[in-house]
């Protein structure tokens, strides 16, 4: 059989993409075969050896960093996560909690004192006890074949993000045996199982993948859930399957211009928090890890965004500040574990750094350039 032209696989990978977006055309993977022996749980950013570093340092030079107000208001706390407008553009309390918790965990490593930390413990705990955020208004956005339960739960998935980085903090402060980290443990467990029960558990997207490997990773590597950290693994390994020997991700065959830089970097980044959990678990090399022969690793899609984004005007990875998901936060995780390297001088070249407070994306953890970037400078 003749080779199929390249503008007829574009047009196929188009179709078969959109027909899974919008249908769905698998349950979550079978993770039973994992690469390593994972151990858990972990700390994933050492928050205490962070908050001492930072502390070493005269209080302007951690403005450079870290936001240094507390003026964050925790939002009200619901049972339910509803969704209020259309589906590519909603809003909701819970997501109001994801932006709060992502705010107020860099200033109380940096700046606060105690009793930052017993108000963003107390908070946690209240939304343990009144078992928020466990149910999902079921949102009907009029387009056949979406399961209604898939959006609010890929909500719940993001909120285990910034839930995992506080839930690391909190368990070094107060320990792991503490009557209220534990309370805190397991809603963020009840979480997982919320989203694990989601309707038929079609997951949209590779984005959507990506954000439940990376809120499942991370909450399973801190907590010691091995069941997210099995479910992480397996969306983590399937959004690599997508990705082409020389890294380009099958979104930039989907979309074109800033559209297409903004689901690669959900994507893109979502994946790369996912690796960092799964780093912390022992697998070391899990950015070179490939799905299969002719895949690319995590490593190479990287490599390959930052030169694709180049060619993109507008770029989002320009960017430092955005409040959702339009950034490059994600990327601090990255130049943490590899200095140096060739992708993360890319990196460094690519994203505009502020004068202060550092790289914010609210759904990516927030202030990151505050929890993870190197404080001395890396060896070119």
């Amino acid at each position: 059989m003749a080779a199929l032209p390249a503008f007829l696989k574009r047009v196929l990978v188009c179709v078969c993409a959109t027909v899974f977006f919008f249908t769905g055309c698998a349950t979550i993977p079978d993770s039973s075969e994992l690469p390593v022996q994972f151990k858990v749980p972990v700390s994933v950013w050492q928050p205490v050896q962070r908050q001492q570093a930072l502390r070493a340092l005269a209080p302007e030079d951690r403005a450079r960093l870290c936001p240094d107000d507390d003026a964050t208001l925790f939002p009200p706390l619901l049972r339910e996560v509803k969704l209020i407008g259309s589906l590519t553009n909603y809003n909701s309390v819970a997501q109001a909690f994801i932006v709060a918790i992502s705010n107020y965990l860099p200033y109380a490593v940096a700046f606060g004192d105690r009793e930052n930390v017993e108000r963003l413990r107390d908070y946690l705990i209240e939304a343990a006890e009144s078992r928020a955020y466990l149910q999902r208004y079921r949102n009907d956005f009029g387009i056949n074949g979406y399961a209604p339960d898939n959006e609010p739960a890929y909500v719940q998935a993001l909120m285990l993000i910034p839930l995992s980085l506080a839930y690391d903090y909190l368990t070094q402060v107060y320990g792991r045996d503490d009557p209220g980290t534990i309370r805190i443990r397991e809603w963020g467990d009840a979480l997982v199982d919320a989203i694990l029960g989601a309707g038929d558990r079609l997951q949209k997207g590779y984005d959507r993948w990506a954000a439940k490997a990376a809120g499942f990773g991370l909450w399973g590597a801190v907590s010691g859930n091995t069941k997210a950290l099995r479910a992480g693994w397996g969306l983590f390994s399937f959004g690599q399957s997508v990705v082409a020997q020389d890294g380009r991700h099958v979104y930039a065959d989907l979309y074109s211009g800033t559209q297409a830089i903004k689901y690669l970097i959900m994507a893109i980044g979502m994946q790369v928090l996912a690796a960092e959990a799964f780093a912390a678990a022992g697998f070391e090399d899990v950015y070179a890890w490939k799905s299969s022969d002719g895949k690319g690793s995590l490593h190479d899609t990287v490599h390959w965004l930052m030169l694709y984004s180049g060619t993109v005007p507008g770029s989002y990875l320009g960017s430092h500040y955005h409040s959702t998901l339009k950034g490059p936060a994600w990327a601090e995780f990255y130049l943490r574990r590899f200095p140096g390297t060739a992708t993360s001088r890319l990196i460094e070249q690519t994203i505009n750094r502020p004068t202060k407070h550092g790289i914010y994306t609210g759904y990516f953890g927030g202030w990151t350039t505050c929890l993870v970037h190197p404080l001395e400078p890396a060896s070119r």
